[in-house]
């Protein structure tokens, strides 16, 4: 069932037919946005996600949906204004929130949108409407220079700060997370942070404007999670010093305040200079937003699984994802299998201690010759630079989603036929 309510999809549609009325000081302003963007006819622009040519015809003078649309909307125009949001053919009044958010984000893709119309006022104004049903439309990259648009679920919690000692409290106190960040990077975050540190104006809670320094606001910000403190020899005592808490501190509270710079800054250079200091330092972990999250083959809170994985595990695994492939839910049939993949990548050493070193000899286990090992271990890296880059587990954060069920279908596929191939590989030895 979809989540999207009729009354959210009526008053977009309302957006789109009739515009809306802005007041400010120097009165009311009608504003209005064609949903169809540059093109000057519907079909133009509906043609450019379905395919007109094979979709029935309402009127029975023609044989299929283009020709039908042609003729009531250019050459007796007496279809309404917006009136493909309600007709059942383009599935938008149905039940699929996938569809639906797929044609609003078609509605301001750069090769469809009026740059010199108020595209960007009706984007807030259908995000605004849709974060009440839980989803909402964010930037996905860009086409030349222009912003591209995706849709993913909302999370309040992505547009404010909480540090990331805070947001993985549990697991570093479990150690089932640990990190390390040598004296030399800690050098390199100080300079840049100290270069980056910038003015801002400040409101408080009574209206008052003031001035003030990012590095200033972090301790002030970072008192409602904790208290700032740093390693003065034995004793950990509290600092307002933005030097002393990088240099003698926590790796993780490290994290913390270069998450905040970057919060602060919204800044894609300070982004991918951070992201240049961990890769030079091999640290296996990514900037991506105001978020640091892990980079390497296996997920953060996939760490505290511990349980060793046999082949009847896995067995159970793959036969419940192929059950829910079967009823046609690719995207928890697409979680599932990655869940498996990811599980017997750690079969030899199942504390995670070595997971590189448990794939080598999973793939020295299933080739015959040097010819297989680089085929099967270049298929490990690539499917698990997919689970690294796309966001196949619904509760990951800060990666691409999967906008398309088919592309779910591919990867289910994919890693399916690889782990077949691993389970037959089993079966045929005496240990793997």
């Amino acid at each position: 069932m979809g989540t999207i309510t009729n009354l959210t999809k009526r008053n977009i549609i309302s957006l789109f037919k009739n515009g809306y009325t802005s007041d400010d000081i120097w009165g009311s302003n009608y504003i209005e946005y064609d949903c169809i963007g540059v093109y000057e006819n519907d079909y133009e622009f509906l043609e450019r996600i379905y395919d007109l040519d094979n979709l029935p015809s309402k009127d029975p003078r023609y044989e299929n949906a283009k020709a039908d649309i042609i003729h009531h909307t250019i050459l007796n125009d007496d279809y309404d204004k917006c009136w493909f949001f309600t007709d059942d053919r383009f599935g938008l009044c149905g039940e699929n929130d996938e569809i639906y958010l797929h044609f609003l984000c078609e509605i301001f893709d750069p090769y469809v949108r009026d740059e010199s119309e108020n595209w960007e006022k009706f984007l807030k104004l259908v995000d605004d409407l849709l974060k009440e049903d839980g989803w909402e439309l964010f930037e996905c990259g860009k086409i030349s220079g222009k912003v591209k648009f995706g849709y993913r679920r909302y999370n309040p919690d992505n547009y404010r700060y909480i540090p990331f000692s805070i947001r993985y409290e549990k697991l570093l106190k479990n150690k089932n997370l640990i990190l390390t960040i040598p004296m030399s990077v800690r050098e390199k975050i100080k300079q840049f942070l100290n270069n980056s540190d910038q003015q801002l104006i400040i409101t408080d809670d009574s209206g008052f404007n003031y001035n003030s320094f990012i590095s200033t606001e972090f301790f002030n910000d970072v008192n409602k999670f904790y208290e700032p403190k740093y390693f003065n020899g034995n004793n950990y005592v509290s600092t307002d010093n933005i030097n002393s808490f990088i240099m003698d501190n926590y790796p993780e509270k490290v994290f913390d305040i270069i998450e905040y710079y970057s919060y602060q800054k919204q800044d894609e250079s300070f982004i991918k200079f951070i992201n240049t200091i961990f890769d030079n330092s091999d640290l296996p972990f990514i900037l991506e937003g105001f978020r640091i999250t892990e980079s390497n083959s296996f997920s953060i809170e996939d760490s505290t699984d511990k349980a060793k994985i046999n082949d009847e595990d896995l067995k159970r695994i793959i036969e419940s994802a192929k059950e829910l492939f079967s009823k046609h839910e690719m995207e928890l049939a697409c979680e599932k299998i990655w869940d498996a993949f990811e599980r017997v990548k750690t079969y030899y050493y199942p504390d995670i201690s070595d997971k590189k070193g448990s794939v080598e000899k999973l793939v020295r286990g299933i080739s015959h010759d040097s010819y297989f090992y680089d085929l099967f271990n270049t298929e490990f890296k690539a499917l698990t630079d997919m689970g690294n880059k796309f966001r196949i587990r619904h509760h990951e954060k800060g990666k691409i989603n999967i906008n398309d069920e088919n592309y779910y279908e591919y990867f289910y596929n994919r890693c399916l036929s690889l782990l077949i191939l691993v389970l037959n590989s089993v079966e045929s030895q005496t240990s793997i």
